[in-house]
């Protein structure tokens, strides 16, 4: 297991591939999320193998290994210090990724920027963490939801605006086509969710607001017509008759 400090060294270990000292392999800018969908970099030409014969022709490039999910012991030996620098590594590779991989319009993979088993790792270093942190750890924990907001906006620009019908606005969606079509932001909106509840940091839905205001348009709701009701008064109703007793004393 890297150490705490080793930013390429848990990319490459989160990825399912060894240590960067082992492989000695350098992630591209654009690679930085997506190593089992493009070949990793390499410093020297394919076709030159490790003792030093080139080949007339380059090797199939060998398929990249599964990622590694978390596991209680991996979580275990980490403390809070080095569960921090690792939220803070993938406030940095979501940043990074969004900065340099290529503006595509959608995505094979999605969210592009981060991937399923990152998001998994996130929220269980999440929940291995204290609840109560020092004002410092929390701004890296806000980072990290800023972060996250930015894969939402970056992922709702390749489709364009979301209309929202007014009626289905803190309610269910009545619309069921339209159900799971954004299934794939749930973790990403689960990372948002426990920073602004578990650390009280609830201005940050204000902050996913205002930074999705310009993509999540409303439409605003049909209000039924209601005709007004005319009461029809009868004249040829017959009068009702009455008994007169007059009573002289």
């Amino acid at each position: 297991m890297p150490k705490p400090k080793d930013r390429d060294g848990w990319l490459a270990y989160i990825n399912g591939g060894p240590s960067v000292k082992e492989k000695e392999a350098s992630y591209g800018p654009s690679t930085a999320f997506t190593p089992r969908s493009v070949s990793v970099a390499s410093n020297r030409p394919a076709n030159i193998q490790s003792a030093g014969i080139i080949d007339d022709e380059p090797e199939p490039a060998l398929e990249e290994d599964n990622p590694r999910l978390p596991t209680p012991s991996i979580l275990k030996s980490l403390d809070d210090h080095g569960t921090i620098h690792l939220l803070m590594f993938v406030a940095y590779w979501i940043r990074r990724s969004l900065d340099y991989s290529p503006s595509l319009k959608i995505s094979p993979t999605r969210p592009l920027h981060f991937p399923k088993h990152h998001q998994q790792w996130t929220f269980s270093l999440l929940a291995h963490l204290d609840t109560g942190l020092r004002s410092e750890e929390i701004s890296h924990l806000r980072e990290l939801a800023r972060a996250c907001i930015a894969v939402v906006r970056e992922d709702l620009e390749g489709e364009g605006p979301v209309i929202v019908d007014q009626s289905t606005v803190g309610g269910r969606d009545e619309h069921e086509e339209e159900k799971g079509k954004y299934s794939h932001l749930t973790g990403v909106w689960m990372v948002i969710a426990a920073i602004a509840s578990i650390w009280g940091q609830r201005d940050m839905w204000q902050n996913a607001e205002e930074a999705l205001a310009d993509l999540v348009l409303v439409r605003r709701r049909k209000t039924p017509k209601i005709e007004p009701q005319v009461l029809k008064i009868e004249p040829d109703r017959p009068d009702v008759e009455m008994d007169v007793v007059l009573n002289y004393g």
